[in-house]
């Protein structure tokens, strides 16, 4: 319903944490849970992309990192992207 997907949009509109998930970012198979969680419905991750498309969201990726990066800096990068 229209409802379900406001409530929808507002929880993937904010940081994960904020519904309670242990995730730096929403990505469609944490917001395919959220969806199983808040609703009990299934739904394909295919269409999960869609509800993200229409709640305002965009695909987004990691920048790669140069070469020529300090390993220091390199490990930080790691460990940030599996928090």
């Amino acid at each position: 319903t229209d409802e379900e997907f406001e409530t929808f949009k507002e929880g993937v509109s904010n940081p994960p944490q904020e519904v309670n998930y242990d995730a730096p970012a929403w990505s469609s198979a944490l917001a395919q849970q959220f969806l199983r969680d808040e609703f009990s419905e299934e739904f394909s991750r295919r269409h999960v992309r869609r509800l993200l498309k229409r709640a305002g969201l965009s695909w987004q990726t990691p920048r790669p990192q140069p070469p020529t990066a300090d390993q220091e800096e390199r490990e930080e990068f790691r460990k940030d992207q599996k928090n």
